[in-house]
């Protein structure tokens, strides 16, 4: 509105006149109308002149508002996401903490010579589910394996309870005819 004017005309920029010269070009903000305004200038190099034009910051800065509150509206959904995230991430390392404590406590058992343990729950079909699955047949397979020698031992025991019998009878065999041959002999 105040083109071609004199920076006299103007009490705001004759106050910054010196600045303006000092420094060729650059902004600054002033209030007019009730309104807050920059004033960007610059100095035309072939006249010397200084140029300057004035721009209510509302203006000016409306898309760095518009920017701000998209900024904002995606720092937060954002840090949502990431709050969402780090819930996953713990829920996911308490799951696996609970099985590898679970399998930590029946290795221990099975290391103290408990064999009824009940079988390890398998909840997924990942490595630790695979691997609670496979520690399950393990158990499965020795304890089949200790009645496989359980029911061997009972066998040999029987065996050698028969084989002992059998020894009784010999010696006791052995015995009567060594009391014949004995009379046997004192008889010739």
């Amino acid at each position: 509105g105040m083109a071609m004017h004199k920076v006299e005309e103007n009490p705001v920029l004759k106050a910054r006149f010196s600045d303006m010269l000092q420094k060729k070009q650059g902004y600054f903000a002033m209030e007019k109308d009730g309104e807050d305004q920059i004033i960007a200038y610059t100095t035309v190099p072939e006249t010397g002149w200084i140029v300057a034009i004035a721009v209510p910051e509302s203006i000016a800065f409306a898309q760095l508002a518009s920017l701000r509150v998209s900024y904002a509206g995606l720092t937060l959904v954002g840090i949502l996401l990431v709050i969402g995230i780090i819930i996953a991430l713990l829920r996911f390392a308490a799951t696996i903490t609970r099985a590898t404590t679970a399998l930590s406590e029946h290795v221990d058992a099975l290391a103290h010579g408990r064999l009824n343990l009940p079988d390890l729950p398998v909840t997924s079909d990942d490595e630790l589910g695979r691997l609670a699955a496979n520690f399950n047949t393990m158990i499965g397979n020795i304890r089949s394996l200790i009645r496989q020698v359980a029911s061997i031992a009972e066998q040999l025991a029987a065996s050698s309870e028969e084989l002992t019998a059998g020894a009784h009878q010999m010696a006791e065999s052995a015995t009567e005819i060594a009391g014949t041959v004995s009379a046997t002999v004192t008889g010739s």
